[in-house]
């Protein structure tokens, strides 16, 4: 009984109800303090050193100073890896790898630049997205035509002429026989379904800019290249167009996937990005010539 006494009094002692409040009001304490501690950003601290290091790589690599535009690039390229590589670090990565962060920031990239992630298109969604982005996808114009040459070396002094009884003798002629008039090239005399930058690589820019304003079914010119004088007669032409999705669907799911996965890639790094305090010294800012990063 004398003990029940002696712990009842105890528990209504101000001194017992001051140390229950002081451990309470510590135990509250430590549990905020170590919630603010999980909410501080670790810090990536960009110096002057590293910058010059970046510069003098720039420099052996490309032979002169990096602009601030590519500074800037490096720096964002830097401040990429070194957020990767802590992604991986924290991740245990490095563990039985030797290779510098780098590696450890290709890693963490690897893991989350997968294709498969990305869920199968509908065709709902593959119709609109072929309709957003329809330059991706555009057959460009092609041309078939022929061409009769005639070699300015060949005809020297009388070049003007030749090349008016040329277009008097095509206009009375077949395209058949068409073929045994001019001299004769290595060039070829048809050429099918051909795109402009096709043309643009055997007969020049000029002449394929030309080309692709002469109307159908005539022969007209003559039309100047590296080569000598062309006369040339267009009997088809299929204009540029977006083929339907049943025809490229295969070329626009990869499409689709890759930007959809580029744009996953980029809002991932962007949140882990966010998780890190980045400082850039004041001194490297103005070595680069940049405001902010």
């Amino acid at each position: 009984m004398r003990k029940d006494t002696i712990f009842s009094r105890f528990l209504h002692e101000p001194l017992f109800h001051f140390l229950l409040l002081g451990i309470g009001i510590f135990f509250l304490f430590s549990q905020i303090n170590r919630e603010e501690k999980k909410d501080d950003k670790q810090k990536i601290i960009l110096s002057a050193s590293k910058i010059q290091s970046l510069s003098v790589a720039f420099l052996r690599e490309r032979g002169r100073a990096p602009t601030a535009k590519e500074m800037k690039k490096l720096l964002e390229s830097e401040i990429r890896e070194e957020v990767l590589s802590r992604e991986a670090l924290a991740m245990g990565l490095e563990k039985d790898d030797l290779l510098i962060r780098r590696r450890l920031a290709q890693k963490m990239q690897y893991l989350f630049e997968d294709t498969a992630l990305i869920k199968e298109p509908s065709d709902k969604e593959l119709q609109a997205f072929l309709q957003e982005n329809p330059s991706k996808f555009t057959l460009p114009e092609t041309l078939s035509f022929v061409q009769v040459y005639l070699d300015p070396k060949t005809h020297k002094n009388t070049l003007d002429e030749d090349l008016r009884n040329l277009s008097q003798s095509l206009k009375q002629t077949s395209l058949e026989e068409a073929l045994n008039l001019g001299d004769r090239s290595l060039l070829g005399y048809e050429f099918s379904d051909k795109r402009e930058d096709d043309i643009l690589r055997i007969f020049g820019e000029k002449f394929s800019q030309k080309l692709f304003e002469v109307p159908e079914h005539s022969w007209k010119g003559p039309f100047s290249s590296a080569y000598g004088m062309h006369f040339v007669y267009i009997h088809s032409r299929n204009k540029a167009l977006v083929p339907p999705l049943s025809q490229i669907k295969s070329r626009v799911t990869y499409e689709y996937k890759r930007v959809k996965q580029v744009q996953a890639n980029e809002l991932f790094y962007t949140r882990l990005k966010d998780r890190y305090d980045i400082s850039v010294d004041d001194e490297v800012l103005k070595i680069a010539n940049l405001s902010a990063l």
